[in-house]
């Protein structure tokens, strides 16, 4: 609806498609479809590279089915760039509710949290880089849901018991706790928990494989161009040290140099380099 017709209630009338004799009808501009993602040429290559090194750092997944995974990602509509066909249907067959760890961010989460301090784009996610155990897990569950599933596990209880005195009872016998962790409800439960991390966590793994891939695609191009030199941007100032460290551990570092760090490098073209 236009604005005049919008102020006087006229019904918007639809959109008009030109003809040509013995053309087929135009579309419309709001009927006409968009060009899908596309990966650039080579980036399928770096991709492969980068997505093996890191699928066999956290070790998840079978060599089978790291290959089979890569094949989804780099062979479907607009390659690894189209991240939004093939994240969820990757998460849910290889991923979804199991416990894993991704070394390299587990390693800037024990760096950070030894300084003290974070970068401004750190993920919100757990900081601790500490696999959670059946004891912490017990430990955060609620009275009522601890109740439940002693009940389902078969571990007597008094109904007036307080939340220490009935995780006495779980860890007070091997028998109770594996009673405890083998009911249908602990999994969904363990599920969902696992998951409420997982998720996130994957989603930055898959962003952070895409932009190094890009990020060596392009050096590898600006090097057939002749371009040597790099300056970084982006980079907030309170965030340049921390770059600066991610550099000082590897100076060959391809970005993201940390899990969150979104700077780019700009190529110096050599005209215009009066250094």
């Amino acid at each position: 609806m236009g604005f005049f017709g919008s102020l006087f209630g006229k019904a918007a009338t639809p959109p008009v498609t030109a003809t040509v004799a013995g053309d087929a009808p135009r579309q419309s501009a709001a009927s006409r479809s968009f060009p899908a993602v596309k990966a650039p040429p080579g980036l399928a290559d770096r991709y492969a590279g980068v997505f093996r090194d890191e699928m066999t750092s956290i070790g998840l997944l079978s060599r089978a089915e790291v290959e089979s995974a890569l094949a989804v990602v780099v062979d479907g509509e607009g390659g690894c760039a189209n991240q939004g066909r093939y994240g969820k249907p990757l998460f849910e067959q290889y991923f979804s509710g199991k416990e894993w760890r991704w070394p390299w961010y587990d390693h800037w989460a024990a760096k950070f949290a030894s300084l003290g301090d974070y970068p401004s784009n750190w993920p919100y996610l757990e900081r601790e880089p500490v696999v959670p155990t059946v004891q912490t897990r017990v430990e955060r569950l609620t009275v009522a849901d601890l109740k439940r599933l002693m009940m389902e596990a078969n571990i007597p209880f008094s109904e007036t018991a307080k939340g220490a005195e009935l995780r006495a009872i779980v860890f007070a016998t091997a028998a109770n706790t594996d009673a405890l962790t083998a009911c249908t409800t602990w999994r969904s439960t363990m599920e969902a928990a696992a998951n409420a991390r997982g998720y996130p966590m994957f989603l930055l793994l898959f962003r952070t494989m895409l932009f190094r891939a890009q990020s060596a695609t392009q050096n590898e191009h600006a090097a057939g161009l002749g371009i040597r030199k790099w300056r970084r941007r982006g980079a907030l100032p309170s965030d340049l040290r921390f770059a600066e460290l991610a550099l000082a551990e590897n100076p060959d570092a391809i970005g993201p140099l940390y899990p969150g760090e979104l700077s780019i490098m700009v190529p110096i073209l050599p005209a215009l380099d009066e250094s």
